[in-house]
């Protein structure tokens, strides 16, 4: 601040001279500024601030600072977003903006959250810090439900950020997107069998007839047929009459009648273990 010095002549009583220089601010070295803030008393007076007290509102910024930023130095938090102005300067956030990162949450609860008022997205995962708290996902874990999958990509293939196995198939849905499969489909191939129910089986989720004898696996897990061997297929329920694959939708022209197989007791017997699983899994839906 510029300090304005009055030069006075005075002349002594007794003929003798002498120079007399005294400071003409009486505030301290401020000129018309007494708290010394950049804003002159006059100026303080207007605006409702203390001219004895550089930051009127307490929030962190000298009153001069405040009008220089457009800030009201008799509001301590211009913008309502819980963080005094000062301090928002500090953190390099807008204390006229409540929403400095413009992702939906105001800064206040950002800093309360943990979450960067500067940073739309503070996990990266493809999902606004807001959008996340509207989804009940949490904005500083990029995959909730710790399935591989980013919870912002869930949202785009439609799974759930909140749950690891959005199908109920027994596989998580990261593995389902990595095999091909669909994550929100619990029969990705439409074959009566779930995926996870396919992979025990040593099936292929994608393959509804995995033996190609014209009926569907689960359809020949239904009769007790094999649906790894195209020798083993189902029959009508009486002598000769063709078996129907109400999931492939046609009929298959068989000799004989029940399960024709060419397997081997061994083979079948082997098998059981396995249909009496997907039986439990079925009974248990």
């Amino acid at each position: 601040m510029r300090t304005t010095l009055t030069l006075v002549a005075l002349m002594a009583l007794g003929g003798s001279g002498c120079i007399i220089i005294r400071d003409s601010d009486p505030y301290g070295g401020c000129a018309f500024d007494r708290d010394c803030d950049g804003l002159s008393d006059d100026l303080e007076d207007r605006w409702g601030c203390d001219p004895a007290d550089d930051d009127s509102d307490d929030d962190g910024l000298s009153d001069g600072e405040e009008i220089d930023r457009g800030t009201d130095p008799t509001n301590p938090d211009c913008d309502e977003d819980g963080v005094d102005d000062g301090t928002e300067v500090d953190n390099g956030t807008d204390p006229l903006d409540e929403d400095s990162d413009g992702d939906g949450v105001d800064d206040g609860t950002e800093a309360q959250d943990g979450t960067d008022p500067l940073d739309e997205d503070s996990d990266d995962d493809g999902l606004t810090d807001g959008e996340e708290l509207d989804e009940g996902t949490d904005p500083m874990d990029d995959d909730c439900d710790d399935d591989g999958v980013l919870d912002g990509e869930e949202i785009d293939e439609g799974t759930d950020p909140l749950d690891e196995d959005t199908d109920n198939d027994g596989i998580p849905d990261g593995e389902e997107l990595d095999d091909g499969t669909d994550p929100t489909s619990s029969d990705s191939d439409g074959d009566g069998v779930s995926d996870g129910d396919e992979l025990d089986l040593d099936l292929d989720p994608l393959d509804p007839d995995c033996d190609n004898d014209g009926q569907s696996d689960g359809f020949e897990l239904d009769c007790g047929a094999d649906p790894l061997d195209p020798d083993s297929f189902c029959e009508g329920s009486d002598p000769g009459e063709p078996g129907r694959d109400p999931l492939l939708d046609h009929t298959v022209e068989r000799d004989g009648c029940g399960c024709s197989s060419s397997a081997s007791p061994a083979m079948l017997f082997g098998l059981l273990p396995a249909l009496g699983l997907i039986a439990l899994r079925r009974r248990r839906r």
